[in-house]
């Protein structure tokens, strides 16, 4: 069990990736702009001295001292009727020339950190609710 999820294509446009692969992985269409970047909230806020630091991140370092490799955490927020929840529970999805086959799994949040030992899953709720409880986000 993991988040829908992508690798950049060089472009550096990470929202624009993210709303692609949502569609691809769960066929829930959003727009680039709708997404919040959680990493920015959390890491390059403004001014960083706030967190005794001049630094800013690209992201959320996956093996740090193994590679660069990073991750950016992005939130899209919408109400969902039970219906339509309950209309992606099951769907196939995912790219079939890239040989992907997704099966949609609807996980209730409070579930979500036992459902899947995925590291961007476990980032992710965490970033979210750090960032709401600190008043970056609405609850």
């Amino acid at each position: 069990l993991e988040l829908p999820s992508g690798m950049l294509d060089g472009n550096g446009n990470f929202s624009g990736v993210a709303s692609k692969e949502l569609k691809e992985e769960t066929g829930i269409e959003i727009r680039a702009e709708d997404l919040v970047e959680l990493t920015d909230l959390a890491y390059n806020v403004s001014p960083p001295e706030r967190l005794g630091s001049t630094k800013t991140f690209r992201g959320v370092f996956c093996s740090p001292g193994g590679s660069d490799e990073f991750m950016r955490i992005l939130h899209f927020r919408r109400p969902m009727t039970r219906e339509g929840i309950a209309e992606l529970q099951g769907r196939l999805c995912g790219c079939r020339e890239e040989g992907e086959f997704i099966r949609v799994e609807v996980v209730p949040y409070d579930e979500a950190w036992r459902a899947s030992p995925d590291v961007a899953t476990l980032c992710a709720i965490f970033l979210f609710e750090r960032l709401v409880a600190a008043g970056s986000l609405p609850p």
